[in-house]
């Protein structure tokens, strides 16, 4: 297990009252992440969330809004990290959004208390940043 802090970026996509999550399995359990991925080397975070959800979703996203960052660490008995840092942003297709593989779903936003969301504190996060106006809060001197 690496002791590295791993950096991610995250999307909320929304369609009506849903909302498009990532099924991920470990051994043991099956757990729901936002869609998106780690954050590469000479990468801003917008540039790299276009570029994971194109790769898990296969269509273009615009990236609307910064919304907050959590940091979370937690015990995984399998799992390549315990601590990273989680950028949120908000994001849209115009095209028709495929739910083609059984890794993406859409589920209800009042669901989500009642699934294996994961990081949970993030729910919390997500409806006060999401009450906010502040389009302006994170800002990064790397190019779009």
């Amino acid at each position: 297990m690496s002791k590295q802090i791993h950096c991610l970026t995250r999307a909320i996509i929304f369609n009506h009252d849903n909302i498009l999550l990532s099924k991920s399995q470990l051994i043991t359990s099956e757990f729901y992440v936002l869609p998106g991925g780690h954050i590469e080397h000479g990468e801003n975070a917008r540039m790299a969330l276009k570029r994971e959800l194109w790769e898990e979703v296969g269509i273009e996203f615009k990236v609307k809004r910064f919304l907050g960052c959590l940091e979370c660490t937690f015990n995984a008995q399998v799992t390549c990290h315990t601590h990273e840092m989680n950028f949120i942003f908000e994001a849209f297709s115009t095209e028709s959004i495929p739910v083609h593989s059984k890794k993406l779903v859409w589920v209800s936003k009042n669901e989500l208390p009642s699934i294996n969301f994961q990081p949970n504190s993030l729910l919390t996060h997500i409806e006060n940043w999401l009450r906010t106006d502040a389009d302006l809060i994170f800002q990064s001197q790397m190019g779009v």
